[in-house]
């Protein structure tokens, strides 16, 4: 995965199991650990998969789009 890559240069494919949506999702959050400072420490499950199936469907589609959401904290 090259994100850094001209729009033209970037190569996707289609991931058919959640299974393997997880190793992708893990891989990206390794790289990105491992090339920031900052680190992210997250728990990656299914409902993160499924949100983050429906981000890049919207992404990828032409148009505009507008980004809602509730914010809730936890103070565990």
């Amino acid at each position: 995965m090259l994100p850094d890559a001209e729009p033209e240069d970037r190569v996707y494919s289609e991931i058919f199991s959640i299974d393997e949506f997880y190793k992708v999702a893990e891989q990206c959050l390794e790289e990105y650990n491992n090339t920031h400072k900052n680190r992210m420490n997250l728990v990656i499950f299914r409902y993160v998969l499924e949100h983050l199936s429906r981000m890049c469907r919207i992404l990828r589609a032409p148009g505009k789009l507008i980004v809602t959401g509730v914010v809730a904290t936890c103070n565990c």
